[in-house]
């Protein structure tokens, strides 16, 4: 009924923000600073249920290994895994594409498009992005790959 979604959404919101001051204060004996508002109460419903842990069982749900990487350009191919986290008992697919940074596609990668299968049990693929060099030196340079 009404009022037991009302007291299932109320606790979910209270934990997140329990969660939120216990990841800042964390962070910040850790590196230092100031805590932050607890988050706003914009998010969908899906969002919620990816941060609620017992939520996690219903979804799979993909993300990069880290959350940067570094190559040299020399390297050929910048070679980014993909981990799978959640349900892993079927097929699943998700896209990725390249977007320019301050590296322009042709100049310093080659442009990607593409979907990544995940059959049912894989927790891990890997994607290349070919690296263009130049044989000429060049400042750092940067570009994204989004899943």
């Amino acid at each position: 009924d009404d009022k037991e979604k009302r007291k299932a959404v109320s606790y979910m919101s209270y934990r997140r923000q329990i969660t939120h001051f216990a990841r800042q204060d964390s962070d910040k004996h850790l590196v230092g600073g100031a805590r932050e508002d607890p988050p706003d109460d914009s998010l969908t419903a899906f969002e919620m249920a990816i941060r609620d842990s017992e939520a996690i069982t219903t979804h799979s749900v993909m993300h990069w290994e880290a959350e940067g990487y570094a190559f040299l350009e020399t390297s050929g191919e910048a070679k980014l895994e993909i981990l799978r986290c959640g349900r892993t008992d079927s097929e699943v697919q998700i896209r990725f594409y390249t977007r320019d940074g301050t590296g322009k596609a042709g100049e310093t990668y080659e442009e990607k498009d593409g979907i990544v299968t995940f059959e049912a049990g894989e927790v891990a693929k890997t994607v290349y992005v070919p690296l263009v060099h130049d044989y000429e030196w060049n400042p750092d340079r940067n570009f994204h790959v989004i899943l």
